[in-house]
Formats: structure tokens, sequence, C-alpha cells
């Protein structure tokens, strides 16, 4: 069998959708064959497996689609997948964990804030649900900008639920960043604030 012939048999054999979908090895392969593709396609940037499966949901979704909502057990492991790439791609990512208290209107006016508050993120950023609280989750969103996406989301609470809402928590950081010693110093005080 020449050399021609055995790379034609890996590709078939890679391309096979039942052995993609199956078996855990061939999948493993035929995603690192995606983000080679990728980084072959967009080369100023380093691509995982996470980056190629975000644009594969985007384009997926559609010009209409709106963010999802996912439940804090996603926010947990989607934050530890954040922290990995940050960790070693060196790549900025922000979370925010919002609280709205005392709700007169009770489940309306949450549900009135989530609905202003997707409208208005990027088909790339990801809202979860914890009780009375919001997380999100920004890929490539350094600091900086953290403090002004604050002040607008206080802004749209506002003018959403003025009249209904008490009080509202925005707790809001990036990684990597100097206030955490380590990636798992970070996910232990998002896990923190999301139970306060």
């Amino acid at each position: 069998m020449g050399t021609e012939t055995r790379k034609t048999a890996k590709i078939e054999m890679i391309l096979d959708y039942k052995s993609v979908t199956t078996d855990p090895k061939v999948a493993g392969r035929f995603a690192r064959r995606l983000v080679d593709e990728a980084a072959r396609l967009v080369p100023e940037k380093e691509w995982t497996v996470e980056d190629v499966r975000d644009v594969l949901s985007f384009a997926a979704s559609g010009d209409d689609a709106a963010v999802p909502v996912l439940d804090a057990r996603q926010y947990r492991k989607r934050l530890r997948e954040e922290v990995a790439r940050a960790e070693r791609y060196k790549q900025t990512f922000s979370t925010m964990i919002v609280g709205v208290d005392g709700t007169d209107g009770g489940d309306e006016v949450y549900s009135s804030v989530l609905d202003a508050l997707i409208e208005r993120l990027r088909k790339t950023d990801m809202v979860f649900l914890y009780k009375r609280h919001l997380a999100i989750i920004m890929p490539h969103t350094a600091a900086p900008v953290l403090s002004t996406l604050v002040g607008r989301i206080r802004a749209l609470i506002a003018a959403v639920a003025a009249t209904e809402v008490e009080q509202v928590l925005i707790d809001a950081t990036s990684f990597p960043s100097r206030d955490f010693a380590s990636g798992q110093a970070f996910l232990e005080w998002a896990d923190g604030k999301l139970k306060d």
C-alpha cells in the first residue's frame, strides 16, 4: 500500500460519521484536524477545540438566534474551560455575576431583566442562571472594558425594572489578573459570588 493510499484511508476513517460520533479517539483526531484547518485559515490566532466549537455554535445558530441561557453547573464547567484556555494561551476573558434583589414583580421582572440583557450581549457571550443571579462569561474581554459594561448593565436594569428592583449587585472581574494567584483562586471567587 503506497503512502497516498494510507493517507486517504486515514482521512476516510476520520470522516466516517459513525466513528467520529462514537469513538473518542477518532473524535479527538477529527477535532484536532478541525483546529489545524482553522489555524491554516486564520493564522493570527492560536486555535483550540473550544474556539472551533464556539464558531460552529455561532454559525449554526443563524442570524436571529439569542444568546443561550444555561444553568449554574454549566457555568462552572465553562468557567473551568475558559481558565484553562486563558492559562494556556494567555487570552483574557471576563465574568460578571449580577444579583437582582427586592423584586416586587417576582419572576416577571426577573425575566424582563434577563431578556433585555440577552438582547444586548454578543453571541459569543454566555449567560447562566443560578437562583436570583445571572452569571455571564465574556470571552476575549479585558478588564478595561469591564467597568463600562458594568455601568451599561446597571443602566439597563434601571430602565427595564427601576421601580421593582431595590438593589442590583454586580461583581465582575477578568482572568488572568493580579487579583488571583491561580486559576483555582479565580474559580473559588466565582463560586463564592454565586452563593452570596
